[in-house]
């Protein structure tokens, strides 16, 4: 047809890296990755792809996680993230309309950013959040299509 969008969404956790949730980041990096190959290779038909990127937001993940329950060598470091998790996820938003709007945006954009975040609000404090559960190189978040 001459043109098309591609809209996935990832998650922030494709740019940070998260103690215990390694294969979660790595599923949303991958799923990054892949989008931002995928935009240059499909330009040329017209066809543009981008990343919805949510941050905290109040969802059933928590609740379908499996028991988080960790065996002695991890035990210290999940009891802190869990605990910091939880808190974090309760103060997190419901109202997913940023959500909705990232995507509408990503999809519908004359020259779309490659990542929308959504609800980064909180994003700033995560790394600091995260340092102090394990050590970790700087984390460099210049996210585009903010707005």
């Amino acid at each position: 047809h001459g043109g098309g969008r591609i809209v996935n969404v990832t998650s922030v956790a494709a740019l940070l890296k998260t103690p215990l949730l390694a294969a979660y980041g790595a599923s949303k990096h991958a799923l990054d990755a892949a989008s931002a190959a995928l935009d240059i290779e499909t330009r040329s038909f017209g066809v543009r792809v981008a990343c919805v990127m949510p941050g905290p937001f109040k969802t059933s993940l928590p609740q379908n996680s499996l028991d988080r329950a960790a065996s002695s060598p991890y035990a210290a470091i999940s009891e802190h993230f869990n605990s910091t998790f939880d808190a974090m996820e309760a103060k997190a938003p419901e109202d997913l309309t940023p959500v909705v709007d990232a995507a509408l945006a990503a999809a519908t954009d004359p020259d779309p950013a490659i990542r929308y975040p959504a609800g980064t609000e909180a994003i700033a404090i995560l790394p600091p959040i995260l340092q102090a559960l394990a050590p970790l190189q700087q984390v460099g978040l210049h996210l585009t299509g903010q707005g």
